[in-house]
């Protein structure tokens, strides 16, 4: 019989069905078909018989054959010929070709032809020819896709069957999409590296824009010089940006069929076509270069090289047709008589009339073409754009705009205000005008989202569809006047920012841009913009490179290895936020085709459906081209040959806890049994119940507890002895619902929670919030005032004392005796914490009885749930009377006063004195105050970051990440007495603090340590002046530790970076940290990890938590020194060698005032001159009455003295010299302060009748 032949080369190659080779070419060569059959009792039709209701057979698919054992006909079929298969028989022998065969067949969408096999004899085998989809109408016919669908699962397409042999090894036709039995991560990291082709570039100013990048020195305006790496990434930037080229649907894949013609495919839909469907190529993508190699700069060299490009005018409003409908239509011009209703220019001005009698509104805009770029930026990075473009650009080559509501109210061109360095900086948009005379505007997101109220007007209302209402307002009281307040387009905000087509919209960290339902991404799809880009080193959840995610273990693998191991495609990691955000992205930011109209999972995953259930088998070709076509990304090995970054040791360091952090961790243990066990683990008392009331005290708690592994002074004695009486009445009940088990777990912890009981050490600092020091040969004279829980060896003293007496005999170095006066001093410091320990017992009852207070749940302290103090809280300066009463009368203690209200004050001896602060003056040599040493902490972890800060600060500068504002207030106050220059970079400063703060980081050398939220301080931030980083408390989450790592380790590095994670052995952090590295080995994170919002919310973490062992105390360990977690170097208390070069960097917390209760005043500290503003605070927390609460004033104390005149703090000094009680203080000795408290300088307890001068 007759079939297709090939050419030797083609036959060889021709694998039916299957994804062509792009390096393969075909040729077809085919012998005349053999005459069909005119048999009419066969019941087939010649080829010419109707040839007006059939296409020609070589513009049909060839798509394969059935085969049946027994197709009875009259007449037997040759075995020499093929004959067609008229509809008429094909219904009459239904059951032998199937219901979808016959259905499409009647339909006309497919051709039958059929021949008897040879062998067996009794085998029937029929050709299918497919109707290609644009050559029919009812395309989108959803009956007869779904007969395809069912048709194409039993088609074989092996040659011999097509051949007419009988194929006893069938190979059937796949109708699913082509599998990538790869990785989302793989994918990413396997996209080519950029590989510019100036040449294919149409546009000649495009095209010369990237041949001035790749060649060196060529590019004006750019003062530094680019890596070859950076030239390549720019250069396909600009490649992509150019006039767009054609590129094939991706839902399409192309196939070959069985006569080796090429035919295009798209599984999902059912759609077979001959033409290609193609679509303009998006112009702009996801710049995905690794976190710390350029991608600003890169940036930069783009907006450089097109600077002065223009956009082009979009297709759509090229055309003069619609602008002729609507002339016609609005003139009413008779346009029928002229033009012929088949002509197409009837068809548009029929459907422009039909449009203009629709009762919407429409309103024409003008927009301009702007050659500038719009850049948005997180606050935090704002002002690193500014300095990058002030490093990397030429003078008066970019005039930049900067938009931030940190900024003044002025507009551009203003005469009071002159620009400077081209970039000029202001909270005011002005008109589009002026905006399009700028080559960049930059934007913080929150600026940027601040135009979302564009075609509003002052009452938040839009412009509604349908016909205008009747104005019904009323009138001006007795006037005819109305009160119209009616909507009225001309008093709608119009953003200028609409008024432009922009060259070019680039969103930095635009990971952050996924979410369709926020204000920015709104706005940016409203906006006009040719070019857009997403530059992010993490554009998903948990996607980054392998060079920056390689798994932490003792032996480091190899990068390939780790490739190896997250190779396969895995539906738990792969179907997951990562795919869903690069969808968003494509979606709704970059507007990528066909995405913008379809569903994408419909086709980037094989999904072998059963029924009307996806499966995700793996991903698709799709994918593959999709992730290829958007992200520009270089591999490591290729940018690693030209950029040498020192190299990075991150190791985890295993501490072994305190008494007191065993302590901490036993008291949360108890607290969850206790919960768990009275409550019956049932209910919404159950902490780890489904009720949404539990899920959120939950959450409560175990904030709580990580951050307790640093240290935790939240239970007091009463809430322990509160749980520890919950568990006895349970336990003591007959009717108890518990196993043998629990009630041997419960009594094990409340065994060990007694001995707590029982450490003096513990109680004092339960009731005064502390951190706890332990210090060696303390002046015996005044021990007694400072220690914390007795007097035994080392006395341990809270770390707000210790800085007070330390300033106290700082300050009078130089004197005859420098300690003399400290006993006032820790006899203030301990009567003011015995005041906070009385305020928070009231408080406490208060809350107890108040009917609007929370209830924590059965068995857990509501402190559990509540947090621990707040720093402003727990340290909150004395309320004075400074006029008492008469009658007052005195205590025993000679030097101490009693207020009329009970306020125990020490009294100052009465002398006259300056008071300086020498820097430089030394204690004499055999002074005993040398001996002085602070030589343990009761936290191991803060013994250990002390002792890391003080090795490596005198030679590298340190970040130190954390996620409790407890622990940075610590932190900072041990650094304080070891006057260690630092800021804290927390959530609650405002975007001008944090700017300021990283700008002193990088160009003081005073300042040694950097204190980051890493909520707020992980990702986008160039600090490599930092070589060491310590991270306090696990990250678990590995994209965010990879951010918080690359802060430091990324261009411009020149010292070895070293990373260290710090985790308590033997405790509930260790246990997570070590299931969450077991669960992401080879970084591959299982199904449930990923699908929880937290890692808390995990199944397996949570049972974790629950089924967590009591940390052993040894008896030994709950005395004398071995309760301290010891300081391998001993630090010296008094007159330290560096206080000279510390800067008081007391002014760096910020994050006091959102602590503050709801009657504090939040006040501005008076600052020392070419210094940064200190962050705003609430210095007390103590509700005032309502009759004196807005007339409070602050005063200055000093050692509990009210100053006879109080200076304005909110304005800086100009004084020289301040009075108070006697004694004379310089301005210096008043910037050496604490925001969180103050005692040394200030009570709240002055009132309206005691206004200061």
């Amino acid at each position: 019989m007759d079939s297709p032949t090939f050419s030797p080369e083609e036959s060889s190659s021709s694998t039916s069905g299957q994804t062509p080779s792009s390096t393969v070419s075909y040729a077809i060569k085919t012998t005349p078909s053999t005459p069909l059959s005119s048999s009419a009792s066969l019941g087939v039709i010649s080829k010419n018989e109707d040839d007006s209701q059939h296409l020609e057979l070589a513009n049909y698919i060839a798509l394969g054959c059935l085969q049946h054992e027994c197709f009875d006909v009259s007449s037997p079929l040759r075995t020499d010929s093929w004959s067609e298969i008229h509809p008429a028989l094909a219904q009459q022998r239904k059951s032998e070709l199937g219901e979808a065969a016959c259905a499409l067949l009647t339909a006309k969408w497919i051709r039958i032809f059929a021949c008897a096999s040879e062998k067996p004899a009794s085998c029937t085998i029929f050709r299918i020819f497919l109707r290609p989809l644009e050559s029919y109408e009812d395309r989108e016919n959803k009956h007869l896709k779904t007969r395809l669908r069912s048709l194409v699962q039993r088609i074989n397409i092996s040659q011999e069957a097509w051949s007419g042999r009988h194929d006893m090894a069938q190979e059937m036709f796949d109708p699913w999409a082509t599998g990538e039995d790869e990785s989302l991560f793989y994918l990413f990291n396997t996209i080519p590296s950029p590989h510019p082709e100036p040449g294919i570039i149409s546009c000649p100013y495009s095209r010369h824009a990237a041949e001035d990048l790749l060649n060196p020195g060529a590019l004006q305006g750019l003062k530094t010089k680019l890596y070859k790496f950076q030239t390549r990434s720019a250069a396909l930037m600009v490649q992509k940006e150019s006039p767009p080229q054609k590129i094939l649907d991706p839902r399409f894949e192309p196939r070959y069929s069985l006569e080796n013609c090429l035919y295009y495919y798209n599984p999902n839909d059912m759609e077979f076509v001959l033409k290609p469907q193609y679509y303009d190529s998006n112009r702009g993508g996801i710049l995905a270069e690794t976190m710390g190699i350029g991608k600003t700069l890169i940036c930069l060299a783009v907006i450089l090289s097109t600077k002065d490009h223009m956009p082009s005018i979009p297709p759509r409003y090229q055309g003069g047709e619609r602008m002729a409908a609507a002339t016609a239509t609005r003139n009413s011009i008779p346009w029928k008589r002229c033009i012929a209703e088949d002509n197409e220019c009837s068809k548009i001005l029929d459907a422009a009339a039909r449009k203009s009698r629709s009762s919407s509104t429409n309103i024409t805009q003008k927009v301009t073409l702007c050659s500038g770029s719009l850049i948005v930026v997180p606050p935090n990075l704002l002002t690193q754009w500014q300095s990058e473009i002030k490093k990397h650009v030429a003078d008066g080559y970019l005039k930049v705009l900067v938009l931030d509501n940190k900024f003044a109210a002025r507009l551009p061109g203003s005469g009071e205000h002159a620009e400077q360095d081209d970039i000029f900086c202001t909270k005011l948009l002005p008109s589009s005008a002026v905006l399009r005379t700028y080559d960049i505007v930059l934007f913080s997101r929150a600026r940027f989202e601040q135009e979302i109220k564009d075609g509003a007007d002052s009452y938040g209302r839009r412009l509604f569809t349908g016909a205008p209402t009747i104005c019904q307002c009323p009138y001006i009281g007795a006037t005819r006047i109305p009160d119209c307040r009616c909507f009225k387009m001309d008093e709608t905000y119009r953003s200028p920012l609409k008024e432009l087509h922009w060259l070019r919209m680039i969103i930095d960290e635009g990971h952050n841009f996924s979410s369709a339902k926020s204000n920015a991404v709104l706005i940016a799809g409203q906006i006009q913009a040719e070019r857009r880009w997403v530059v992010s080193g993490t554009p998903a959840k948990d996607l980054v490179g392998v060079d920056v995610e390689l798994p932490i273990t003792n032996e480091l693998e190899s990068r390939d290895a780790v490739m190896e191991k997250r190779r396969q495609f895995s539906e738990s990691d792969d179907t997951k936020s990562a795919v869903k955000s690069l969808r968003d992205l494509a979606k709704h930011f970059l507007k990528v085709q066909p995405w913008t109209d379809c569903d994408w999972n419909d086709y980037i995953y094989r999904h072998e459906k059963t029924g009307l259930k996806k499966t995700y088998t793996r991903f698709s070709a799709c994918m593959k081209q999709t992730i290829g076509e958007l992200v520009i990304k270089t591999a490591p090995e290729i940018y690693e040959k030209e950029v040498k970054i020192p190299e990075m040791t991150h190791s985890i360091v295993r501490l072994k806890p305190s008494w007191f952090d065993k302590s901490s961790a036993n008291l949360f243990i108890q607290v969850m049994r206790a919960n768990a066990i009275t409550s019956e683990r049932t209910g919404v008392d159950y902490l780890f119940d489904t009720h949404k009331n539990s899920v959120k005290a939950r959450h409560s708690l175990l904030n709580n507890l990580r951050q307790s592994n640093f240290t935790w002074t939240g239970f007091t004695k009463d809430y322990v002895r509160e749980t520890l009486e919950t568990s006895h009445k349970y336990l003591n009940k007959e009717d108890r619902n518990c196993s043998q088990q629990d009630v041997a777990n419960l009594t094990e912890s409340m065994q060990m929670i007694e001995q707590v009981l029982g450490s003096p050490r513990w109680l004092s600092l339960s009731k005064t919030h502390e951190m706890g020091l332990f210090v060696d040969d303390w002046p015996q004279e005044s021990i007694e005032y400072f220690a914390l829980g007795g007097l035994e060896s080392p006395q341990m003293i809270g770390v707000s004392q210790l800085l007070e007496g330390q300033f106290h005999v700082n300050s009078q170095v130089s004197s005859d005796d420098p300690a003399s006066g400290l006993v006032a001093v820790g006899e203030h410091a301990k009567i003011r914490m015995e005041q906070v320990a009385k305020t928070e017992e009231i408080n406490e009852a208060k809350r107890k009885t108040s009917k609007s207070s929370k209830a924590a749940p059965k068995g857990v302290p509501l402190s559990c749930v509540d947090g621990d103090p707040a720093p402003a809280k727990r340290l909150m300066p004395t309320r004075t009377n400074p006029s008492p009463k008469k009658g007052s009368q005195s205590t025993q203690n000679e030097n101490v006063s009693t207020t009329s209200n009970g306020t125990r004050q020490p009294k100052m001896p009465e002398r006259k004195r300056k008071l300086t602060l020498d820097k430089t003056a030394e204690l004499p040599a055999g002074s005993p105050l040398l001996k002085t040493h602070v030589v343990g902490t009761t936290s191991s972890k803060l013994s250990y970051l002390l002792d890391r800060v003080m090795l490596f600060q005198a030679d590298h500068k340190i970040i130190i990440f954390y996620d409790g504002d407890n622990t940075a207030f610590y932190l900072s106050q041990c650094l304080d007495y070891l006057h260690i220059g630092h800021r804290i970079y927390a959530r609650t400063l405002d975007s001008h603090k944090r700017d300021n703060y990283i700008q002193l980081f990088k160009e003081d050398s005073n300042l040694r340590v950097f204190l980051m939220d890493v909520a707020c301080g992980s990702h986008g931030l160039d600090l490599h002046v930092a070589s060491i980083v310590l991270i306090i408390n696990p990250i678990n989450r590995k994209d965010v530790e990879a951010q918080a790592i690359k802060r430091a380790h990324r261009i411009g590095q020149t010292q070895k970076v070293l990373v260290e994670t710090l985790i308590l052995e033997g405790t509930i952090e260790e246990a997570i940290f070590d299931a969450v590295a077991e669960r992401t080995q080879g970084m591959r994170v299982d199904d449930e990890l990923q699908k929880a919002k937290t890692i808390e919310d995990d199944r397996q973490i949570q049972e974790i938590i629950q089924n967590a062992k009591i940390v052993p105390l040894e008896p030994h360990e709950a005395k004398g020194e071995n309760q301290m977690a010891r300081l391998r170097e001993r630090q010296r208390v008094f007159a330290r060698p560096n206080r000279a070069e510390y800067d008081g960097a007391w002014e760096s917390i910020g994050f006091a005032g959102d602590k503050a209760g709801k009657g504090a005043k939040k006040m501005k500290w008076p600052k020392k001159k070419n210094q940064a503003e200190a962050a705003p605070v609430a210095p007390a927390t103590a509700t005032p009455t309502t009759s004196n609460r807005d007339s409070l004033v602050p005063a200055f104390t000093f050692y509990g003295q009210t100053s006879e005149r109080t200076p304005n703090l909110s304005t800086r000094y100009t004084e020289d010299l301040f009075t108070l009680n006697g004694y004379e203080l310089s301005p210096i000795s008043l910037t050496y302060r604490h925001l969180h408290k103050n005692p040394l300088f200030y009570s709240t307890s002055l009132s309206s009748s005691q206004t200061p001068d």
